[in-house]
């Protein structure tokens, strides 16, 4: 439906309102929408309605599904009471270039792939009942800062790349959570045996991973651009998976102890400064060509150089935590 003229349109009625597949799609002068007891709203119902700026979801609505709001011009979106509603589509408020506000209701379960995808968010907070946010729900969240898990939330799941191209941001809060912990800007589980997220905006240039951590998840680290040096603890890390060091330009040193049993691809992909100085324990052929081809490391890598000084220390090597750092004044450690 592509109503040109249509600038103003009110639901009203008894209970059970219920807004269709492609409804308003593309009607590019619709400017206000006022909803009473609409209970669903169908996929692209609002998409591609540059002019539709606010709107208030009433406390009747069950569904909100895939697309609803895409590419739409929505700034802000109030959600009146405590609605029903359980899932945000995939790609509801993809595109939404403006979207700058949203309280999502705590009876919110699930956000969808991509949700919020491109959106001007710049901060959010989990609700309360939410147990998943599906891949790429922030994507290319540019001005996306600050990323909040109340206190005893239900949160318990992360999807893939939640956080790919969230260049801003640079702080996740989390208050007591029963199964996530925050430490040092980054994000782990709550028994900290998994790195789930290191957000890229963070100041941090060096980074020491917990000896207790046993899986770095996919795209932990991606697109971490002020990171220089990771050190990874003997007996700790066992897997590294799919890109999780993947566009971390800045990233000059990293070392591979023998504890990594298992590294995915593209771990290491446009790692452009990971040349040279990266200590790897397991040297068996088989294990390097799968750096190399399959995780995008540099051939020329495990070579030694003078870029900077990270080496564990001869006097302390029964003890992993005491490494010894030549650093610039002023540089910004991260935990250790």
């Amino acid at each position: 439906m592509r109503c040109s003229q249509l600038e103003t349109i009110t639901f009203e009625g008894s209970y059970g309102v219920i807004l269709g597949i492609l409804n308003f799609n593309g009607c590019g002068k619709l400017k206000t929408v006022k909803m009473v007891n609409v209970t669903h709203i169908g996929e692209n119902c609002f998409s591609s309605c540059p002019s539709l700026q606010t709107i208030e979801i009433p406390d009747t609505i069950q569904y909100i599904n895939a697309r609803a709001f895409a590419d739409s011009g929505i700034e802000n979106i109030t959600f009146l009471g405590n609605p029903p509603i359980k899932k945000i589509g995939a790609n509801t408020f993809n595109g939404a270039t403006k979207l700058r506000y949203i309280t999502l209701p705590h009876s919110i379960e699930e956000i969808g792939t991509n949700a919020f995808e491109s959106t001007n968010l710049s901060t959010f907070t989990v609700p309360h009942d939410t147990k998943l946010i599906s891949d790429y729900a922030f994507k290319n969240c540019y001005n996306l800062d600050k990323f909040i898990i109340g206190e005893n939330s239900s949160f318990k799941s992360l999807g893939y790349f939640v956080f790919e191209g969230c260049t801003s941001l640079r702080q996740f809060v989390c208050n007591d959570s029963m199964y996530f912990t925050v430490d040092s800007n980054a994000l782990f589980d709550k028994n900290k045996t998994v790195l789930v997220c290191f957000p890229p905006a963070s100041p941090y240039k060096f980074f020491y991973i917990p000896s207790s951590i046993r899986n770095i998840s996919a795209g932990a680290f991606l697109g971490c651009k002020n990171l220089v040096n990771i050190l990874i603890p003997d007996n700790s890390v066992e897997t590294i998976y799919h890109y999780a060091f993947a566009d971390c330009t800045s990233l000059t040193h990293i070392n591979i102890p023998i504890c990594v049993k298992t590294i995915q691809t593209h771990a290491f992909s446009n790692c452009i400064h990971l040349t040279c100085g990266i200590d790897i324990e397991n040297k068996t052929e088989s294990f390097l060509e799968h750096l190399y081809r399959e995780c995008h490391l540099n051939r020329d890598s495990i070579k030694s150089c003078s870029i900077i000084t990270c080496k564990k220390s001869n006097h302390y090597r029964y003890f992993t935590s005491f490494y010894v750092f030549t650093l610039s004044e002023g540089t910004k450690l991260g935990l250790f």
